[in-house]
């Protein structure tokens, strides 16, 4: 019996879990089903042959000698990928936990400061109504006894007000001292008290006229202590709204800059740029890669001094000029040329690297008075210590990569850079 006889193979498509692989793909080299066949997304009007020996050996050969042997060194890039997305987390996990504690302290000084506001505000306010309170007791007493003045006076003179003769009064005062010294002494007494009531009744009537006239008196004090209310108010400003704002800007949550690996050349690790996304301050080393639809120079923080224009950068530098203070430019295999004046004034080393392809304009101590140092790698096209770019006055070492293939360099040769992602 044939060992293979029990053996299930796996035959479905890669895509499609529910097709077997029935065709292959000439032009990708690959084993396909019919969906793939028919799909925009796939192998759609690709040229499209039967399974045979073949084919199949064409396609298991670059399995066993190119993509085989390279799936250890896959592996183990996945796992040093693995490593740093967890790494990644890890920090994000950190910031989440610091940023948490940060935000709770933030609020909770925004709630004591708005707590001792409105206790502060409130206080204000009881004092005022205290001050009220105070003002109210003052002036309901002094009415209240005045109003026991009033009544008992107005009884009192309600009826005899009108028949009250002063003069008359006096007479009779007169005529009962005048009884008085005739009275014996035995009844002395009696008469004295009986007498006197009647002799003290204008005095009385003296009293109740100057009290009358006191509460008089006593009622513009009354309306000057009206006059001492404060109707309190408390205005709420139209800066509600400012505040508000204010309060929602003190902390606001960012999804942050997306994650893009750094780039390390020659041991220099470049910071990423990506499109959207400031580039932090105190950065050093820039670099700019991929597809750039729009860039400004005034993006570039005046902390960078080195800048990377990497393999496959797509910039349309023609209304770009990089900033005087960066002093070191890399540029690779970027897509579309760059003038001298995009460079700048202040560059001092320029490093072409392997693949450049672009042929550089010459060069003129006018447009580059700081220039010193050039190092050339592979370039497609060559750059020549005779080359016109640089000429006689133009005072500038050039170092060229060792093995520079439009010559044999040897002497003059600087090391191959080293360019990873990190």
């Amino acid at each position: 019996m044939d060992e293979n006889e029990n053996i299930n193979y796996d035959n479905t498509c890669v895509f499609h879990k529910e097709s077997i692989i029935c065709s292959i793909c000439s032009e990708c080299k690959v084993g396909i089903c019919m969906e793939c066949m028919y799909s925009d997304d796939y192998h759609r009007g690709h040229k499209i042959e039967k399974i045979n020996s073949d084919n199949t050996l064409k396609i298991f050969n670059i399995f066993k000698e190119e993509n085989y042997c390279q799936l250890s060194e896959c592996k183990r890039e996945i796992k040093q990928l693995e490593t740093k997305s967890n790494e990644i987390y890890k920090e994000i996990e950190n910031n989440h936990t610091k940023y948490f504690e940060e935000i709770e302290f933030t609020f909770n000084q925004i709630r004591k400061i708005l707590d001792t506001q409105e206790k502060d505000i409130k206080r204000q306010l009881i004092t005022y109504l205290e001050q009220n309170e105070d003002n109210n007791t003052i002036i309901n007493s002094l009415l209240e006894k005045e109003f026991t003045t009033i009544n008992y006076l107005t009884e009192k003179y309600k009826n005899t007000i009108n028949t009250i003769d002063i003069n008359q009064l006096f007479n009779n005062n007169n005529n009962n001292n005048n009884n008085n010294n005739n009275n014996n002494n035995n009844n002395n007494n009696n008469n004295n008290n009986n007498n006197n009531n009647k002799t003290f009744k204008h005095l009385e009537i003296l009293k109740h006229s100057y009290q009358s006239k006191l509460i008089l008196k006593d009622n513009e004090q009354i309306n000057s202590l009206i006059g001492g209310y404060h109707k309190t108010k408390v205005i709420f400003g139209n800066t509600f709204e400012l505040i508000q704002d204010q309060i929602i800007k003190t902390a606001v949550v960012e999804k942050g800059y997306p994650y893009a690996p750094n780039i390390s050349v020659d041991g220099i690790e470049f910071f990423n740029f990506k499109e959207g996304y400031p580039i932090p301050g105190g950065t050093l080393c820039l670099a700019l890669s991929g597809k750039i639809e729009s860039f400004k120079r005034e993006l570039i923080p005046r902390s960078v001094h080195t800048l990377l224009l990497f393999d496959g950068l797509d910039l349309n530098f023609t209304n770009i000029k990089i900033p005087d203070f960066i002093k070191t430019i890399y540029i690779g295999d970027i897509i579309q040329p760059i003038t001298n004046e995009s460079l700048g004034y202040g560059v001092n080393t320029l490093f072409f690297l392997d693949n450049f392809k672009h042929k550089m304009e010459p060069f003129s101590t006018s447009v580059f008075p700081s220039l010193s140092r050039i190092y050339v790698g592979n370039t497609f096209n060559p750059i020549e210590e005779n080359y016109s770019p640089f000429g006689p006055r133009f005072n500038t070492l050039i170092n060229y990569r060792i093995g520079y293939r439009f010559r044999n360099i040897i002497s003059n040769g600087w090391k191959y850079p080293v360019i990873t992602y990190k």
